[in-house]
């Protein structure tokens, strides 16, 4: 079993109407408690039939503005972006555990499969929620974002998210007691 972070950066909140535009992921290992290196990470196109929510997108021109421009201007077709994020997981040959932050990045991609035609590339059961994972492990009072390099200007990167929630994770297992 492969144990895959996945981040989303979006243009909105609504998996039917708004955006992905960039897409992160990075394997670990929770018995060794060690990431992976074979990391994904590529920015989209916006479909057609998508669109900016504007709050979000005020949202980020005034918290991340260079970021959102270096995402935007390194994007792919989304149905490339989709397709090749498949062969990613594909190329593990295992099955796969997805593990997000919240179900907002899983609805988000099990929209986007099924709208543009991709097949999905895992079990639709194959989804933890970060947050839930650890209030189960700590307790709802103890829960604390861990960042042990923060970095504002990559806040909000989804394969640097995807980085930090591992290691929120890892710190949560490891002061669970």
């Amino acid at each position: 079993m492969i144990n895959l972070m996945v981040d989303i950066e979006t243009t909105g909140l609504d998996p039917n109407k708004n955006a992905i535009i960039q897409i992160g992921a990075l394997p670990f290992d929770l018995n060794i408690m060690a990431k992976g290196s074979k990391a994904f990470k590529m920015s989209l196109t916006i479909p057609s039939d998508r669109e900016w929510m504007p709050s979000t997108k005020e949202w980020w021109l005034k918290t991340n503005p260079d970021l959102l421009k270096d995402i935007t201007s390194k994007s792919e077709n989304f149905i490339v972006v989709m397709s090749r994020f498949r062969e990613y997981v594909k190329s593990f040959n295992d099955e796969i555990r997805f593990w997000s932050n919240h179900p907002f990045d899983w609805n988000f991609l099990n929209n986007y499969f099924v709208s543009y035609g991709v097949p999905r590339p895992y079990k639709y059961d194959a989804f933890r929620d970060l947050d839930t994972y650890i209030v189960a492990i700590v307790g709802e009072n103890n829960i604390k974002k861990y960042k042990p390099i923060p970095k504002e200007e990559l806040e909000h990167d989804a394969l640097y998210d995807c980085m930090l929630q591992i290691d929120w994770l890892f710190e949560s297992i490891k002061n669970k007691g």
